[in-house]
């Protein structure tokens, strides 16, 4: 509710009903005047950045916590996530390297995410997974991120890329 312009005050002739939507507009008020508030616009205005082909933050998000905690995804569907994952990455920049990054924290396997793919028995779904891999190096901060790899994980993305150039 503090995000949008709306007013809140309700013209019901119920007084009980208008007295909460006073209360409800003065806590509103006093929330876009703190800090937490700023941090918090500021979040949603970096989700909800990027919208390429139906895929905005918010859905990445949503995939790549579906691959962290389901054991089985059909190829299928796997396939999308990773198209959409190259996709984003590949019409994207250093801008959109960060978002995907921000996505996929180093406590929770980073990358790894990614890397694991590398060894699906779908070659669709392995060439995103390389797709993605080369454009997050391409960034700095991917670079970091590429070097935190598992060394098999790394030794079957290096050996995939040197395939490519053979």
């Amino acid at each position: 509710m503090a995000l949008s312009d709306d007013e809140y005050l309700n013209s019901d002739e119920n007084p009980v009903i208008h007295k909460l939507a006073e209360i409800n507009d003065k806590r509103i008020y006093f929330f876009r005047q703190t800090n937490l508030f700023k941090i918090y616009q500021h979040i949603q205005k970096f989700m909800t950045f990027e919208e390429r082909r139906g895929s905005n933050m918010f859905k990445l998000e949503i995939d790549i916590r579906r691959i962290r905690l389901e054991n089985n995804i059909d190829t299928d569907t796997l396939k999308d996530f990773f198209y959409d994952f190259s996709q984003f990455l590949t019409t994207g920049n250093h801008d959109s390297v960060i978002r995907f990054l921000f996505l996929l924290p180093r406590h929770k396997g980073g990358l790894s995410i990614i890397g694991n793919a590398l060894f699906n028995s779908d070659k669709k779904v392995v060439e995103y997974a390389k797709i993605c891999l080369q454009k997050i190096e391409e960034s700095p901060i991917g670079k970091k991120y590429i070097s935190h790899l598992n060394f098999i994980v790394r030794a079957k993305y290096i050996n995939l890329c040197s395939m490519l150039q053979n």
